[in-house]
């Protein structure tokens, strides 16, 4: 047997550790309160703490968050319950309601920009160094042309903004506005303020004509964050309970070089239902992903 090594299972342990580390550098894995809307704060914070946490994205709703186009409760009480768990909230991304910054009705384009300031303020007493807005729903005029101008011109006024508060803003999802990867890239071409990134969700990918390699190739350095979740007609929801090949998707962006935020996102309804069991569950899975591509 000589000049054959031989490790334990505790050497093993730390060898597969250190170089799950060294992948994980790249990237930020955060946590999300996207589907704990009807539990406590603090519950998802002090399951953030257990499942390993250091930094998570701010879903910024009601009943957690209140926030419309006059101010914003309770940022102040997050962000104290996040510095007792020793979180920090890394990206903020509020819920945009009907608030539309594609509208050419100058009453709603005012309302819609003074609700997105309120957030910025939010997003500042949290700490986050970054805001994550989604591109409009709806265009109510048909006028598509003259939207996308709208919602650039809004976009940089925002930025600019947000600048103050040393806050950087990513817009990002897939609807009416951007209904796949050559709409999504004409509408940010638009916006000629370069500190405006991209963030992406997976479960666009379940409808889109494009793989995650081409969108991951096209937006390149753009990319600062990604929902990382499966996917089914019902919304995105944990690993294993959508139809999207996940692991694939991670052995993508871990080639890739991404460097931003990963962080899942969950809008199926019955995610809501049991919040701890399903981030457990979907961290597991995601740890089981991550040593394979070791």
């Amino acid at each position: 047997l000589k000049g054959k090594r031989f490790f334990n299972r505790k050497t093993v342990w730390q060898y597969r550790k250190k170089k799950w580390g060294e992948k994980l550098e790249k990237i930020c894995m955060e946590g999300c309160n996207r589907h704990y809307m009807r539990a406590d704060f603090r519950e998802f914070c002090w399951d953030q703490v257990l499942l390993g946490k250091k930094r998570v994205e701010i879903w910024g709703a009601v009943p957690q968050l209140f926030i419309d186009h006059h101010g914003y409760q309770d940022a102040e009480k997050m962000k104290w319950i996040l510095d007792e768990h020793g979180l920090v909230c890394s990206a903020f991304t509020p819920k945009t309601y009907r608030y539309n910054l594609g509208s050419g009705d100058s009453q709603v384009r005012a309302w819609s920009l003074s609700y997105f300031e309120e957030c910025i303020k939010a997003a500042a007493v949290l700490g986050a160094g970054r805001m994550l807005i989604y591109v409009p729903a709806v265009i109510r005029d048909g006028d598509w042309e003259r939207a996308e101008e709208i919602f650039a011109e809004n976009m940089e006024c925002l930025a600019e903004y947000a600048a103050d508060y040393h806050i950087s803003l990513a817009a990002g999802g897939s609807n009416a506005f951007a209904a796949d990867l050559p709409e999504y890239r004409r509408l940010m071409e638009k916006i000629k303020n370069p500190s405006v990134k991209c963030f992406f969700e997976t479960e666009i990918l379940l409808f889109s004509k494009y793989t995650l390699r081409e969108w991951l190739g096209e937006l390149k350095e753009a990319l600062v964050h990604i929902h990382f979740a499966d996917a089914s007609e019902m919304g995105s929801c944990k690993i294993g309970d959508g139809c999207l090949p996940m692991r694939q998707y991670l052995g993508d962006i871990m080639k890739s070089g991404y460097l931003g935020g990963l962080s899942p996102f969950f809008t199926e309804f019955s995610c809501e239902k049991n919040p701890v069991l399903i981030s457990s569950e979907h961290e597991r899975v995601l740890r089981e992903l991550l040593e394979e591509e070791l």
